[in-house]
């Protein structure tokens, strides 16, 4: 993304204020996921940690998908 911008673009100044912009959304995506998945992954406590892992094991094909999306999504 950033070698198209900056391809496009004849200030280099532009191109990054463009890569930027597209890039945004899926970064604030990331971050997000992240801060959620650590809280979870943070958990203390035998109750805690047993549901987290039950539920991760249920979800685990669906975690799967999600994170390969996000890896392989290009903006």
């Amino acid at each position: 993304v950033l070698a198209r911008c900056l391809g496009k673009a004849a200030d280099p100044a532009a191109a990054l204020r463009s890569y930027e912009d597209r890039r945004y959304d899926r970064t604030a995506l990331v971050v997000n996921q992240s801060w959620q998945l650590g809280k979870v992954f943070g958990l203390e406590g035998r109750l805690w940690c047993g549901l987290r892992d039950r539920l991760l094991r249920a979800a685990g094909g669906y975690v799967v998908r999600q994170t390969e999306e996000l890896i392989g999504a290009e903006v």
